[in-house]
């Protein structure tokens, strides 16, 4: 059922809307609205005019632009009054080019809300070649007005030599609630066209348009095109009808639905939101819209709303949630959160974190006695059944330290092990020192400082790199042999001889170097 005119009815109330000349309330005249419910009300003033004061139930509230009720629980009244604003300049710059003249001309002050005509007049010989506002061609028009100015505007003749063509008059007129632009007395000329622009004011819209007497419908612009003659044209408004349609909202016992009862909604918008609310231990059973069933919704929305509509929400005790155990334990050297016996809703989810000790790590999680892995996090997900989880915690393995012993031999010799030795930290290592043939141990260095000419050498409680190198001399020798004539023979290790004259034990002794002999140590004589 579509409506347009209201009767209160039980738990609803009237709110009669009012304006004074010169403005108008949005929405106007006797509004119903329901118990409880909240609305709003704007001020709009006409142009040049501003809201003066807004009194409700009688009572003034200020030169408010908006005002809502709350929680209604009454008829109320609200009335707003105008005022002529404060005088508020705009300025139309006005120009003509070429032989004629603007009048008036230059800089013209109009005051907001007022309007302001111009005459375009072209000398002899000459003609209106076109108009412009504002930058915009309006034709080679010989009158144009500014309606309701509420900005700064510029308009613009030019002219043109030629024989001045036959001039038409169209009378623009538009009755009240609107307008129409240009308006007055408008001079066209012959062959030419001319557009006027019809403009409602807020909450009115276009009645009618006539031309000539001669309804042309509701148009908010019409054209004459090739003028051979003079025209009216007359453009009248009317407010607009606002259709309305009811929703009826209930609901059944434990619960209800907000808003309730009959709601009326403005055609082609849409409702407020219904909200279903379940009493304590009840939950929406069903939500049925014009009797058929939308599912256990908890809000719904009528949108673009053509038509009455009702909605109807029933509820259902909560039964008793089946719950399930699962119990979390963890071993030594960490936790698990939470732990112990988990009571969970049949259908629910729940979620356990592993946490190991410092210097410890998940060893093994285990879900109903299967291993899951080294896991920090596990999550049962729409559980239907008891279930166990367990974790266990080891040790942080640490990689163990390693140092570097770098080992070198010089030439006629070696150390054992050489090259980069790798040792554990805290370790121990042994090194051999080996001459070859003929040779010894001359020197061994540590980290570059001797330790004398040893054979092995050990580190111990290894905590650094370190180095150590060994090098080696020849050996010194004896006298090797004889002739019987106190001459001694010597063999050097390079393999060469030398000779001397002795006596019988005499032991002569001598440094070999490179297989020669350098000096003479010492004589012992028999």
């Amino acid at each position: 059922m579509i409506h347009v005119t209201f009767k209160q009815a039980q738990g609803r109330y009237t709110i009669t809307a009012t304006a004074g000349a010169n403005g108008a309330i949005d929405p106007a005249g006797d509004i119903p609205i329901n118990e409880g419910e909240s609305f709003e009300f704007t001020m709009i003033p006409v142009a040049g005019y501003e809201v003066s004061d807004v009194k409700v139930d009688g009572v003034s509230v200020g030169a408010v632009a908006s005002y809502m009720f709350k929680d209604i629980q009454d008829d109320h009244t609200i009335s707003v009054s105008f005022a002529m604003s404060a005088q508020t300049p705009y300025y139309i710059t006005a120009t003509a080019e070429g032989n004629g003249n603007i009048s008036p001309s230059g800089t013209v002050s109009v005051y907001k809300g007022d309007s302001q005509s111009f005459v375009m007049t072209p000398d002899a010989d000459h003609k209106v070649k076109d108009v412009q506002v504002d930058g915009v061609s309006v034709g080679q028009v010989t009158t144009y007005t500014f309606e309701n100015v509420v900005a700064d505007h510029s308009i613009n003749v030019v002219f043109e030599a030629g024989v001045v063509e036959k001039e038409y008059t169209i009378t623009a007129s538009s009755g009240p609630n609107g307008s129409i632009s240009p308006t007055g007395a408008v001079k066209v000329y012959e062959g030419t066209d001319a557009t006027f622009t019809m403009k409602a004011d807020a909450d009115y819209e276009v009645a009618d348009v006539e031309v000539d007497g001669v309804s042309v419908g509701k148009n908010t612009s019409y054209t004459f095109k090739d003028v051979k003659s003079n025209h009216t044209i007359r453009v009248t408004f009317v407010e607009i009808v606002k259709v309305y349609h009811t929703i009826t909202a209930t609901a059944d016992d434990n619960g209800s639905i907000n808003p309730s009862g009959e709601i009326d909604v403005e055609d082609g918008k849409s409702s407020p939101t219904f909200t279903m609310n379940a009493d304590a231990g009840y939950r929406v059973s069903d939500v049925k819209v014009d009797g058929v069933s939308v599912g256990a919704k908890t809000t719904y929305t009528f949108a673009n709303v053509k038509a009455d509509h009702d909605i109807a929400v029933s509820f259902e005790e909560v039964p008793e949630p089946v719950v399930y155990t699962i119990t979390a334990s963890a071993g030594a050297n960490g936790s698990i959160v939470p732990s112990g016996k988990i009571e969970v809703n049949a259908g629910a989810s729940k979620s356990f974190t592993m946490t190991p000790a410092d210097g410890y790590v998940v060893e093994d999680v285990k879900v109903d006695g299967a291993s899951k892995g080294a896991l920090t996090t596990y999550a049962f997900t729409n559980v239907s059944a008891d279930h166990k989880i367990d974790v266990t915690f080891k040790a942080t393995v640490t990689p163990e330290k390693k140092y570097t012993i770098t080992a070198k031999a010089g030439n006629n010799g070696k150390i054992s092990p050489t090259g980069a030795v790798s040792v554990t930290a805290g370790g121990s290592q042994t090194f051999t020192v080996t001459p070859d043939a003929n040779y010894i141990v001359d020197d061994v260095k540590v980290d570059g400082k001797s330790v004398g000419p040893q054979t092995t050498y050990t580190f111990t409680g290894v905590s650094a790199d370190h180095s150590i190198e060994a090098t080696f001399k020849a050996k010194a020798v004896e006298a090797n042999g004889h002739d019987g004539d106190d001459n001694c023979f010597i063999t050097t290790a390079a393999g060469g001889s030398s000779s001397g004259s002795f006596g019988s034990l005499t032991l002569m002794l001598i440094a070999v170097l490179s297989g020669c002999v350098v000096f003479l140590l010492g004589r012992i004589r028999g």
